[in-house]
């Protein structure tokens, strides 16, 4: 944190507050201590920057009550940044980012109320509101550019950026994080730069332009590199191993990857090098060799376990259940895909984080077996969830696989319905292989029955 100014007697560097420019003087000491309160609460509250604290958040609530209209926005502001490290409760963030904004206009500070517009916007796009989330993050990105505020802009771009990658619409991200990649070279900013070069590379992988992304990953490792942050130059080195991967450049794939793994053991990053052992045992997935895949998926399994990282736990739960369904095992696979399910669903009731996913596993695993209604049941849930939260690519495959269990039973007109909305959709998402296998079950269809009515 810069050197802002300093508690008189003290000599840390704390974040000059509104609050002491403000005070009445008929409650001086009252003001000087809360505000001192305040200033501790701010300095504990960052000494670990990635937890919530209830206690903490009432703490600071019982400031309120005493607190003068300039007091009451800076403690908004920390009950709302505490609320953000705390996902599961979206609702909260929605509420006391209104009531921030409220406060930053009472006194008219421009920085606190772009940022609470682009709050409420991460909290609208939490609570799976994308039309609401991307409403309030444009308010604060047109705030920001009207007052010309460059701190305001890369906030709400990152916020906006964000919302897009989950509508989805990554061009969207794209433009965005190239924006924001832009404005932090303008600053001469090294980590700004590093950092959106790595999202500028996550999102041409996630459109599946490849070559483009390589390069800039290996742009974001070496930037990474020239800042000596370890964590993540090993993240990129990943995404360079990932990317091997795909070309089918197997042995630089894996020359990444125990590289990856070399620097997290020696630095002790437990999780970065759970990760490389995941992206190893996908590699060996990739070659079929299963029961090598499952040796790396346990390993990283059990650091994730170790640490007590959910989301990596449920990920490995659902890679080791596709493996042990390729090994025809499928009551192993049902037995990690139940349990993945279960951990989802509890992390978020929404089942917007990965539900509809493990429900499709589920399916297959049950069309395998031939227990068609079962599969359907599954089918038609994550097709259900794909619908509620517009997602295109859970919809083009429920679609498809609904329409092969619908061929299977002979129900020609509706198995015709679900390929061709899977082939529609899945051409807009250009998702080339479900696009391939759309086109081969409607000519099959057609093939064989030709111009029977029924199914024209």
């Amino acid at each position: 944190m810069p050197y802002i100014g300093k508690i008189p007697g003290f000599d840390f560097p704390v974040k000059k507050s509104k609050i002491t420019e403000k005070m009445h003087h008929s409650t001086f000491i009252k003001r000087i201590l809360i505000a001192i309160a305040l200033l501790f609460m701010v300095f504990y509250l960052a000494a670990d920057d990635y937890s919530f604290s209830a206690e903490n958040v009432e703490k600071l609530k019982k400031m309120l009550k005493n607190a003068n209209d300039y007091e009451k926005s800076e403690i908004l502001d920390e009950i709302l940044n505490q609320y953000k490290k705390d996902a599961k409760h979206p609702e909260k963030i929605l509420a006391y980012g209104q009531k921030a904004l409220e406060a930053a206009k009472k006194i008219d500070d421009i920085d606190r109320e772009i940022a609470a517009l682009a709050d409420i916007g991460f909290a609208y796009r939490k609570l799976n509101d994308n039309a609401k989330a991307l409403e309030y993050a444009k308010k604060s990105l047109e705030l920001a550019e009207n007052k010309k505020n460059t701190k305001g802009i890369l906030y709400a771009l990152k916020v906006l950026g964000d919302i897009y990658v989950y509508v989805p619409d990554r061009r969207k991200s794209l433009e965005i994080y190239k924006r924001m990649k832009s404005i932090y070279e303008d600053l001469d900013d090294k980590e700004g730069i590093a950092k959106y070069t790595q999202y500028v590379a996550s999102c041409y992988y996630g459109e599946g332009e490849t070559s483009t992304a390589l390069q800039y990953f290996k742009e974001a490792l070496r930037r990474y590199r020239e800042l000596g942050d370890t964590k993540k130059m090993v993240q990129m080195i990943l995404g360079v191993g990932r990317i091997y991967g795909q070309y089918g450049y197997m042995d630089k794939a894996l020359e990444n990857y125990l590289e990856a793994v070399k620097i997290g053991e020696t630095h002790r990053l437990d999780i970065i090098t759970a990760a490389a052992y995941s992206s190893m045992g996908s590699l060996y997935a990739k070659t079929h060799d299963y029961t090598k895949a499952l040796k790396y998926f346990k390993k990283s399994i059990t650091l994730y376990k170790e640490k007590k990282y959910i989301a990596g736990i449920i990920t490995l739960m659902g890679k080791i259940g596709r493996a042990y369904k390729a090994l025809e095992q499928y009551d192993k696979a049902l037995d990690y895909f139940f349990k993945a399910l279960k951990s989802v669903w509890e992390v978020d009731r929404s089942g917007r984080n990965g539900a509809a996913e493990y429900l499709l596993n589920i399916g297959h695993v049950f069309y395998e077996k031939k227990n068609y209604n079962k599969a359907m049941e599954h089918y038609k849930k994550a097709l259900e969830l794909g619908e509620k939260f517009k997602d295109l690519y859970i919809k083009a495959d429920c679609s498809h696989h609904i329409g092969k269990i619908k061929l299977v039973k002979g129900n020609l007109n509706h198995a015709l319905v679900h390929f061709k909305n899977s082939l529609e959709i899945s051409k807009k998402i250009k998702k080339v292989d479900l696009t391939k296998d759309n086109y081969k079950y409607l000519s099959e269809i057609y093939s064989r029955y030709g111009s029977d009515k029924k199914i024209l």
